[in-house]
């Protein structure tokens, strides 16, 4: 946390959003404890997978498609237009 001046106010503490995360040993062992079981299906073990062009991308469509799903039905919930 920095402290910053902004408009003569002093003392405003700031995180730094851009600063990379170095995660400790224990917050690893917590995600590991505790990762959800939707995120596990995506998970492979077998490091050999990583050179099977073929599986590297059709697990690529997965995520495509699920990311453009979920934008789909967030572009249905917005009221205004998007332009550009």
């Amino acid at each position: 946390m920095t402290t910053t001046t902004l408009d003569g106010v002093t003392d405003i503490s700031v995180i730094d959003m851009w600063a990379p995360i170095v995660p400790s040993r224990e917050i690893m062992d917590y995600v590991a404890a505790n990762l959800p079981e939707e995120l596990l299906a995506w998970l492979d073990s077998d490091p050999a997978r990583a050179d099977d062009t073929a599986y590297v991308d059709a697990v690529y469509d997965q995520v495509e498609a699920a990311i453009q799903d979920g934008m789909d039905r967030l572009a249905k919930r917005r009221s205004l237009p998007v332009f550009g």
